[in-house]
């Protein structure tokens, strides 16, 4: 489930990998949404939310189990993690992929957006924990563990990240600190 800061939307994923647009007043569905042009099974995704009640026809799908998602404070930005090893960044208004990162070697359990949308941050069973910049598509911080990654966080200032590894019930607490080079 992911919930936009005073949206009136919620965003819920299925084992069918279609995502379902909820009106949070009523319980309404506002729009089924399966449908994405370029977006595969073996793929996560990021995608904007058109601000109007109409969504647009779009083709293509997504045709793996929806594992996670996380919807950015604005409600434009709505990340999706399938549960693979890669992480799209999609449009809804367009209804077409406009960003994959690419970085991870194992399954996304987990993903989430920054208040802004520019940044995500995505868990993988490979042990890593990414924060990626969303629309230069490069990673611009990772950690790593020995455990697989089930689920991971950010504080509001993005210089906190937290991560659960899997098998332990760790919790790893990492502050981002710029990087000296000499």
């Amino acid at each position: 489930l992911a919930v936009a800061l005073g949206s009136s939307r919620v965003y819920s994923g299925d084992d069918s990998g279609e995502i379902i647009v909820w009106n949070i007043r009523d319980g309404s569905i506002f729009e089924r949404i399966g449908v994405f042009e370029g977006v595969t099974n073996t793929e996560a995704g990021i995608m904007e939310v058109p601000r109007g009640p109409e969504w647009p026809e779009v083709v293509g799908g997504f045709e793996s189990a929806i594992h996670s998602m996380a919807v950015s404070d604005d409600g434009c930005i709505l990340v999706v993690s399938q549960g693979d090893h890669l992480v799209q960044v999609l449009d809804t208004s367009e209804g077409k992929q406009i960003r994959r990162l690419n970085g991870h070697s194992g399954r996304v359990h987990c993903v989430t957006a920054s208040a802004d949308g520019r940044r995500a941050l995505s868990a993988s069973h490979d042990g890593t924990v990414r924060l990626w910049d969303v629309f230069s598509k490069t990673c611009i911080a990772a950690f790593t563990s020995d455990r697989a990654m089930y689920c991971c966080a950010m504080s509001p200032d993005l210089q906190t990240i937290l991560s659960g590894e899997g098998g332990s019930g760790k919790v790893h607490f990492l502050r981002l600190v710029e990087s000296k080079q000499e």
